[in-house]
């Protein structure tokens, strides 16, 4: 268990970072008012306003919906998990000496 809270802990920051790139796009002008938006990471897919919207390839729709169920597991879901262990724990880390010296 104390390997899955560690590994845990040095997997969400790179995690994180990844999965919310997918929502960073980079704006082309083409000439003519005509502006094209790929993804920062790779830009062989478009991006655009409506995930799923006109005539593009789905990759990104796709990719948007995946992102954002993976914010909800990592950037979300493992702060949440410590912040449960530890309030399950917080008896057995509360002891008689920290209350005595906080008080």
């Amino acid at each position: 268990f104390t390997l899955f809270l560690i590994l845990t802990y040095l997997v969400l920051p790179v995690t994180s970072g990844k999965i919310f790139s997918v929502f960073r796009c980079e704006t082309y002008d083409y000439g003519g008012g005509t502006e094209r938006h790929f993804l920062v990471v790779d830009h062989q897919i478009e991006c655009f306003d409506e995930p799923f919207g006109g005539d593009h390839n789905q990759t990104y729709g796709w990719l948007a919906v995946y992102a954002t169920i993976q914010i909800f597991i990592y950037p979300i879901g493992i702060p949440a998990l410590y912040t449960f262990l530890l309030w399950e724990a917080r008896g057995m880390l509360a002891t008689d000496e920290l209350l005595e010296a906080k008080s």
